[in-house]
């Protein structure tokens, strides 16, 4: 267990990604192996609960973690660099994973998962460095976009829903916005007055009011 003077001061840098009464979810890098772990810490007790991927039944499918999202359900959705998308049912424990299937149309359009929006309509937006998906959660089922659907590059570093619900994007070429109402993509590039076209990872936000950022 870590002291919470430990817990400050050794995990300073860390990010919280969701809490409740009772426990606080955080993303940590691991100094000695190099990965990014999902760490639990329980207030009450000042323990950590690490989840890992192992041979074993219910783990995670990988330890290298880029996005965290949780969503109205209460389900926490963890994207990794090699293993897809992963559901953590908060209450049970238990964990789903989604995998891309070459053969079949409807799975993740890649296991290298960058960022994930929950839209509260029963869809989740997961970028990927191989198009944005929407994950219809009543049925389990994924739909595709990429640079044939209009996006100007496949590979998404950034998800980020305006006032209006549309789904803004950042990319390796760019900014890209889908319009939800029919499903259509305008894109945004040096031309437009952005700063260049190539964006980061892990470096998108929306304030309060409204505005949208990308890194």
């Amino acid at each position: 267990s870590l002291s919470r003077a430990n817990f400050t001061t050794w995990f300073k840098s860390t990010s919280v990604l969701s809490k409740d009464s009772q426990s606080v979810v955080v993303s940590v890098p691991n100094g000695f192996i190099k990965e990014w772990l999902e760490n639990k810490f329980n207030k009450k007790s000042e323990t950590f609960e690490v989840y890992k991927s192992s041979n074993k039944n219910n783990s995670l499918s990988d330890d290298k973690i880029w996005a965290i999202a949780k969503d109205t359900d209460g389900y926490l959705w963890i994207g990794t660099e090699t293993g897809g998308l992963n559901r953590l049912n908060l209450s049970t424990e238990n964990i789903t994973v989604y995998k891309s299937e070459p053969n079949i149309e409807n799975s993740i359009s890649s296991n290298y998962v960058t960022s994930i929006l929950d839209s509260n309509d029963g869809f989740l937006w997961i970028g990927t460095n191989n198009g944005l998906n929407r994950f219809d959660k009543s049925n389990e089922t994924f739909s595709r976009y990429t640079i044939k659907q209009g996006l100007p590059s496949n590979v998404i570093q950034g998800i980020v829903q305006d006032e209006s619900k549309n789904i803004w994007l950042s990319t390796m070429k760019g900014i890209s916005k889908l319009d939800v109402s029919n499903y259509t993509f305008k894109n945004y590039d040096k031309n437009d007055g952005l700063q260049g076209n190539e964006f980061n990872s892990l470096s998108f936000y929306k304030s309060k009011r409204g505005e949208v950022f990308f890194g």
